[in-house]
């Protein structure tokens, strides 16, 4: 029995680290400020602080930079001081800055050249009142010779010039300034030109290192992401840019802050920070702003359109891009598109000129990022694809016109949910406290319900364990009905809740079907098989049950923390694992090392004839195939060199 009880642990505490893990590439924006500053909005007043404490609260929040390297190529143009770009440039007719040297190459020309201080960022210092509270505000400006584009040919990002911002929001509290404490960040914020992305602090989606966030940069365009979510090529732990590394400047004390004109010659060139409109006149509220927002990432061949409540329209029409819409913007390249829009109720219109295979969408609301994915391939040259999306998470379906006829054939629910929200180590803890109760108690009530259905049946004692999978069985019976009540009702709670029932029903079952393996009779060996033969089973009916019901219509998303392709996939494994210990065992009256060979070259294989046969796409299948046949022949040779043996000393 203990050993049940460590079993059960050990899943949920699986199950529980699943449900906290889980995966941007450019922009194609025009800067649409103007030389226009109205000033901060505060009924508090920034004091005049030492520089030194400004230096010392810019390096206790400090970004650490990632910038693109690979073994192709790395970021070409890296942090510059603004007093550099101003002596290598000449104001034209328009009252703008203008490089002396044009275009990209020339631009790499002045980047080579540079002999100013490293990594010099400038930092701003504000207090901003949003929705009747003060916020203290440390802005990060970064300043760039060039805003590169070229591996995005659809889309003409070139331009001279650029500046780019991070801002970390804390609630205001006197003490920071007196350098007596420095609380953690309320709300941290990333600049992509004209739009951005903000998340709450603790929200799990924000990586950091040593207390401070952790900052994508993207290739060659200089804009910031808080994480890599899988799709995105022009992003690497490349070049690192630490608070050591970086040399602060306060920015306020530069003459060059009030130029009006725009830093480059192009039209998509930056006005100076100051100009950035509400970046730097309520920065609280800038960041807010996209506390709420949507993202689209298609995998191409294909083409999105978005359309807004007003008709507003960001995409492609008869193959052109348009954008209409404020504050989004876009990326294109050869193999992506990714869209990133204020929050709205919108229309999505899918189409392709090839198969397609991926879809994955990012809610973001109050800074909690729900990614929903959907894998299966349904659009080809003829058929189309339709989503809307207005807040709802679970009620998100991919209506599909399979036959192009303009009729909807199909809808689609996603493969995978993943939410990334504000996270506690306490809750963490306490959750795992909760998990370790429930065991105890339900390990105390199994025990008490065992001994009032035996009492009086003496013949049932040496059959416990039929008992306890009876009543595990009920108890993933019980936490199913409560699913499907929270699933078709919403009586039960929220998304959140229906997930939790689910798992704790699915969790249950595969237990359930564990158990009888646990027989004392057996020996370990057998009893490793039986486990893996158990859970085999188990889940490839989760699977049969979920994909029946998701099909059906019926409940909606049927969501378990994973995509249900690899729950069958588990399962799968586990049978082949297990029955293939069954056969070595049975051919060898011991369990021997070449056993371990044929198992798991077999298990290889496997999952390489998946990849051929199934949407599941694997990116080393090659190397799996070539592994697992090297495993095999090791386990032939090996059978071969004993039978040699064996027969020599005979």
């Amino acid at each position: 029995m203990k050993k049940l009880i460590l079993l059960v642990f050990s899943m949920l505490l699986l199950i529980l680290v699943a449900q906290h893990s889980r995966a941007a590439t450019r922009f194609s924006d025009v800067y649409t400020e103007g030389p226009v500053y109205m000033g901060l909005q505060s009924s508090v007043e920034l004091p005049d602080l030492p520089d030194e404490v400004v230096t010392q609260l810019a390096y206790t929040y400090a970004p650490v930079l990632w910038f693109y390297k690979s073994s192709l190529w790395e970021e070409p143009f890296m942090l510059v001081e603004a007093d550099y770009f101003l002596d290598v440039s000449t104001e034209d007719s328009s009252g703008n800055l203008k490089l002396q040297q044009d275009g990209y190459p020339g631009a790499q020309t002045l980047q080579s050249q540079y002999q100013g201080i490293k990594n010099p960022v400038y930092v701003r210092l504000a207090v901003d009142e949003h929705q009747g509270n003060n916020y203290l505000v440390i802005q990060y400006w970064f300043c760039y010779l060039y805003n590169y584009g070229g591996a995005f040919p659809l889309l003409d990002l070139d331009h001279e010039g650029e500046w780019e911002m991070i801002e970390v929001i804390l609630n205001y509290d006197e003490s920071v300034l007196s350098g007596h404490a420095y609380p953690e960040p309320h709300i941290i914020a990333y600049s992509r030109h004209a739009s951005g992305e903000a998340h709450h602090w603790g929200n799990d989606v924000i990586e950091t290192e040593d207390g401070h966030p952790v900052s994508y940069i993207a290739y060659g365009t200089h804009a910031a992401y808080f994480k890599d979510l899988g799709w995105n090529e022009y992003l690497s732990k490349g070049i690192k840019v630490t608070y050591d590394d970086m040399n602060f400047v306060l920015i306020d004390e530069k003459e060059w802050l009030h130029f009006p004109g725009k830093w480059g010659g192009q039209e998509n060139s930056p006005f100076g920070p100051i100009f950035q409109s509400t970046k730097w006149e309520t920065p609280a509220a800038w960041a807010m702003q996209y506390l709420d927002t949507y993202q689209f990432h298609l995998e191409r061949p294909g083409h999105v359109l978005l359309t807004n409540e007003k008709g507003e329209k960001i995409g492609f029409i008869n193959g052109e891009f348009v954008n209409e819409i404020k504050n989004a913007y876009a990326v294109i390249t050869d193999e992506h598109e990714y869209y990133n829009l204020p929050k709205d109720v919108y229309s999505v219109e899918i189409s392709s000129f090839d198969t397609y295979s991926s879809l994955d969408v990012m809610a973001n609301e109050d800074g909690e990022l729900t990614h929903m994915s959907y894998e299966n391939e349904f659009v080809n040259t003829v058929a189309k694809a339709y989503y809307e999306i207005s807040g709802n998470v679970k009620d998100q379906v991919l209506r599909l016109d399979r036959d192009g006829d303009g009729s909807i054939d199909l809808t689609l629910d996603p493969s995978v949910i993943r939410k990334y929200k504000d996270e506690s180590p306490f809750l963490l803890y306490g959750v795992i406290a909760g998990v370790i109760v429930l065991i105890f108690l339900g390990y105390r009530i199994q025990k008490k319900l065992i001994k009032k259905v035996i009492k009086g049946r003496p013949q049932l004692k040496k059959d416990r364990i039929s008992i306890t999978r009876y009543i595990l069985v009920g108890v993933a019976a019980l936490f199913f009905v409560l699913w499907l009540l929270s699933a078709v009702t919403d009586l039960l709670g929220d998304y959140e809740y229906e997930v939790a029932f689910l798992q704790c029903s699915v969790v249950m079952y595969v237990i359930s079907g564990i158990v009888p393996a646990l027989k004392k009779e057996y020996s370990t060996g057998k009893k490793i098989q039986e486990v893996l033969i158990g859970a085999g089973w188990s889940l490839i009916s989760v699977w049969i049950v979920c994909t029946v019901l998701r099909y059906s219509n019926f409940v909606g998303s049927m969501d378990i923390g994973i995509a249900l392709g690899y729950v069958l996939v588990t399962g799968i494994s586990g049978l082949l694992v297990g029955y293939t210990m069954r056969f070595v065992q049975y051919i060898r009256e011991h369990w021997t090392v070449q056993s371990v060979f044929f198992t798991a070259g077999s298990l290889l294989v496997f999952f390489w004839v998946l990849t051929r046969v199934s949407p599941l796409s694997f990116q080393y299948a090659g190397y799996v195939l070539a592994a697992g046949i090297v495993l095999i022949g090791i386990g032939v040779l090996r059978r071969v060199k004993r039978r040699s043996t064996a027969e020599k000393k005979t």
